[in-house]
């Protein structure tokens, strides 16, 4: 009897599953198929993939940069979390030195926040316009630079049409005006002051205390800044006798230099992320993110150029 019943129960089942199969059949419905990765899905994924590479080439890249013994100064934007508040210079040659200090003490609003970089896992800083955010590197008169040199940054600015000073090196007496050593800025359509001219940037500003005179040597770049928001590349490189200008890997421009045009050496802090500590010139203040900035006491070639770019370039 046992047998039976168990004979009956299975008649049952399959009787009931066949009238599912039909009915399913004669309303159209039909069993969910397998989860599959959709077209989003592959593409974050691939992302995510082109991310990863992207951050190992940068890194690799970057464990050789720190040991160049001609290399001055690096900031390859990773925190310390034994030292907030502190980017660290990772240069070999001058370890210890030069590190950088976020704002002005006690003035919060003036500090650049971690935020994430050119592709997953690199860190960048974020610079608030408004707030007059910058990082400054105290006593750094071993950061004159002079012939032959090299300074590149990698940065995002959100405001590409806004004048920002990206990296200074000023003195400034009580007499007025100010020697430079060094002041990379973007300079954006600005009708008042450029004459709404497209976007360019400028470096080397030799040194006289007349800030006119100081802008008499060609020192310039009027090509190749993009006009929307976007990860960019700018490297300058003076031999002495011309500034040569790269945007993204590419030369932009070469420009001979006045003769007997010299770069001030000067006793100013360096700056990263405006002109000055001081007042409230916002139209000199950089809003956005800066995650890479070398600087050299050699020229880099075109080559080395292209292969700084390359190897850290974001990805796509």
């Amino acid at each position: 009897r046992r047998r039976i019943g168990m004979a009956l129960a299975l008649l049952v089942l399959v009787a009931v599953a066949a009238a599912v199969g039909y009915f399913a059949a004669q309303t159209g419905m039909v069993a969910a198929p397998p989860p599959s990765d959709t077209p989003e899905t592959a593409t974050a994924d691939a992302k995510r993939e082109d991310g990863r590479a992207a951050y190992a080439r940068w890194s690799t890249y970057s464990a050789q940069l720190r040991r160049d013994p001609d290399l001055l100064l690096y900031f390859a934007f990773e925190p310390d979390p034994r030292r907030p508040g502190v980017l660290t210079n990772q240069a070999d040659a001058t370890a210890g030195r030069y590190d950088g200090r976020f704002g002005t003490p006690g003035i919060t609003l003036s500090q650049p926040t971690w935020t994430g970089g050119r592709f997953p896992g690199k860190n960048a800083l974020d610079f608030y316009g408004p707030g007059k955010q910058h990082v400054v590197i105290l006593q750094a008169d071993g950061l004159n630079l002079a012939a032959p040199c090299t300074v590149s940054i990698w940065l995002y600015n959100d405001t590409p049409l806004w004048t920002a000073h990206l990296l200074t090196k000023r003195d400034y007496p009580p007499a007025g005006g100010y020697f430079s050593n060094l002041a990379i800025a973007w300079v954006g359509v600005d009708p008042v002051h450029h004459n709404g001219q497209r976007t360019y940037y400028h470096t080397f500003e030799f040194g006289d205390v007349d800030r006119f005179r100081a802008w008499t040597g060609p020192h310039e770049s009027p090509e190749g800044l993009p006009n929307a928001p976007r990860w960019v590349n700018l490297t300058v490189t003076f031999d002495g006798a011309q500034i040569v200008y790269y945007v993204d890997g590419q030369r932009t421009e070469a420009k001979p230099t006045h003769a007997g045009n010299a770069i001030a050496q000067v006793a100013g802090d360096l700056i990263l992320g405006d002109s000055t500590t001081a007042g409230s010139q916002l139209k000199n203040s950089f809003d956005g993110r800066i995650d890479e900035v070398v600087m050299l006491r050699r020229v880099w070639t075109d080559d080395e150029v292209r292969a700084f770019y390359e190897a850290g370039k974001p990805a796509q």
